[in-house]
């Protein structure tokens, strides 16, 4: 079951960053260890359909490549010297720019539309039941900081860029709490109230890095 294990990779490596008490720089290697642990796992057995189009020059932000030890393809997204950010279906993956190869954006969007089992798709699937918001409304302050730890910690290794957290107003004191536990987090860009007509301070959007 494709998403059973996606899951499974993804509580395995949560688990091994809360041990290891994973800084920065470790919890950005673990991600991109899982990254590469769900292409394995999601591509499938059949023979991929090859990518044949492989163009030479320098590699650019927008450009397709392909993993040289698979048939695996992403679009760049950033350039840091010699490391790419690439977008592989719903993930962010940082790669280094030896491990790709520069392809042809027309073939490579050609094998993306004809192939139904391609990564994209099938991280679409492992995915799907994720949703960016969650509804603590009702439950106990305890309860509900155990909860939002459990969702933030599987959104940042996905990749989500924001959380819509549902809290309701109340006395504030869910609020106050939950927003006082997510500082704690250095992945945790910013916070604010959704807007005043569609909940204000009853709910709050959640930034990552």
């Amino acid at each position: 079951n494709i998403i059973k294990n996606a899951n499974k990779l993804v509580e395995n490596t949560i688990a091994e960053i809360k041990e290891k008490q994973a800084d920065k720089e470790v919890t950005k290697q673990l991600r991109q260890n899982l990254h590469q642990e769900l292409v394995k796992n999601t591509v499938p057995k059949e023979k991929p359909k090859p990518v044949q189009v492989i163009v030479g020059g320098e590699i650019v932000v927008g450009d397709w490549v392909k993993f040289t030890d698979s048939e695996t393809t992403g679009q760049v997204l950033e350039i840091n010297r010699n490391e790419l950010v690439l977008a592989i279906g719903d993930l962010r993956s940082n790669v280094k720019k030896n491990r790709v190869q520069k392809i042809s954006n027309k073939e490579a969007k050609k094998v993306i539309q004809s192939s139904a089992g391609s990564f994209a798709g099938r991280m679409n699937d492992a995915v799907s039941g994720f949703r960016a918001e969650l509804d603590l409304r009702g439950k106990r302050t305890e309860d509900a900081l155990f909860e939002v730890e459990k969702y933030l910690d599987k959104a940042i290794m996905l990749g989500f860029p924001s959380i819509k957290l549902i809290h309701g107003k109340g006395d504030g004191i869910l609020r106050k709490m939950i927003r006082e536990y997510l500082r704690k987090y250095s992945q945790v860009n910013r916070m604010e109230d959704e807007h005043a007509d569609r909940g204000g301070d009853g709910i709050t959007y959640v930034y990552l890095n």
